[in-house]
Parts: C-alpha cells; sequence; structure tokens
C-alpha cells in the first residue's frame, strides 16, 4: 500500500464503539417516530448487509430483525451459506426466496435478451419489490445496506439495491464499514472475502 493510501485510510478510522453507539441511537429514534418495531433486509453474505444486521439487532433486539436470502441462480452457495451462518449466530428470523423463476418470467416478456446489466438491474429490483412486500406484510422498515462509497460512486440500482427506508451505513465508507465489521465480530470470512479488505 502507498503512502498516501495509508494516509487516506488513517484519516478514514473511526472510533466503531461510538459509531455503533449513534448508528443504533439514530435507529431506534426512527423507528420510534414511526411506531414499528421489526426491520427487513436482504441478507447477501457480505460485509454491508452483514453489518446492518448486527446493527439492527443491537438497535432493535433479535426478534425484531428478519433477513432476506434473495438467491437467484448467480448466486454463489458460499455466500448463501455465509449469510445462514450470520442469521444464526444473530438469532434473526431467515426467509429464503428464489427468485430466478420470477426472473425468467420477466425475460421471456421483455423486448430484446437482457445483458448481464439489464439482468442485474432486474434482479435488484426484483430483490426490492419482495422487501417492501414483505415490509408491509410484517408492519417494518426495510434496512438499506448501501455505504457512502457506492452511493458516491453511484454503484447501486435506482429503484433496487438503493431503495430503503433507512441507510444505517450510509453516511460510512467502505473502510469505515470494514472496521466497524471487526468490531461487530462479523465473521472473518466474509472480510477476507471483501476485495477491499484484501
Amino acid at each position: 500500500m502507498s503512502k498516501s493510501k495509508r494516509d487516506l485510510v488513517k484519516e478514514l478510522s473511526i472510533n466503531p464503539e461510538v459509531v455503533t453507539g449513534l448508528i443504533t441511537q439514530f435507529m431506534r429514534q426512527q423507528f420510534h417516530q414511526t411506531g414499528l418495531q421489526k426491520g427487513i433486509l436482504g441478507l447477501s453474505g457480505g460485509v454491508d448487509s452483514s453489518v446492518v444486521a448486527a446493527l439492527a439487532v443491537r438497535a432493535l433486539g433479535c426478534q425484531n430483525v428478519i433477513a432476506f436470502l434473495l438467491s437467484s441462480d448467480t448466486t454463489a452457495a458460499e455466500d448463501l451459506n455465509d449469510a445462514e451462518e450470520l442469521a444464526n449466530m444473530l438469532n434473526i428470523q431467515v426467509q429464503k426466496f428464489e427468485i430466478t423463476p420470477l426472473l425468467k418470467l420477466l425475460e421471456e416478456k421483455l423486448v430484446g435478451h437482457p445483458d448481464r446489466l439489464r439482468r442485474g438491474n432486474l434482479m435488484a429490483r426484483l430483490r426490492m419489490t419482495i422487501l417492501y412486500d414483505q415490509a408491509k406484510y410484517h408492519s417494518a422498515l426495510v434496512l438499506g445496506t448501501s455505504n457512502k462509497t457506492e452511493i458516491l460512486l453511484g454503484y447501486f440500482t435506482l429503484w433496487g439495491d438503493a431503495a430503503a427506508d433507512l441507510k444505517p451505513i450510509g453516511d460510512l465508507y467502505k473502510t469505515q464499514v470494514l472496521q466497524l465489521a471487526e468490531y461487530l465480530n462479523i465473521p472473518g470470512i466474509m472480510l477476507l472475502n471483501d476485495s477491499l479488505y484484501q
């Protein structure tokens, strides 16, 4: 790592205990204002969704957090295993939903065979639709998993993974999310699989 990158990482260092306290307090306040108690999120097995799940448990209690594993035919088995491992560790409810049948139905009806980018956007928007439908059913808020780096770079799908009622890590750069992940004891395999962490 070059000196300039080291300096940048140092400048972005956070006090994870303080940040965790601030985020969980913010989440409690927002839930109190809405009168709702439950939060739902898509759990991918990655660091960002894992951190949001852990923060939600601290803010709301494990009984009030529902994780959705919205897999497709491109979802890696190890990602699903990581997501289930984290859900078990946090003692949160998990609901599994395979989106491939819906995706294929859409692809059959759309003009032009979707390329990889179009297909990725379709999947993100299908997941959003399912999360918001289930949020209504459970009287819950949808917790977003986008971080500040992704938001600033536009690395998300509009009306897809960017759609959320709250974005608990939306003001944290990816390097800061990784610091928080270590503090929250997110399993090391998820950190090691993260390209930025490497």
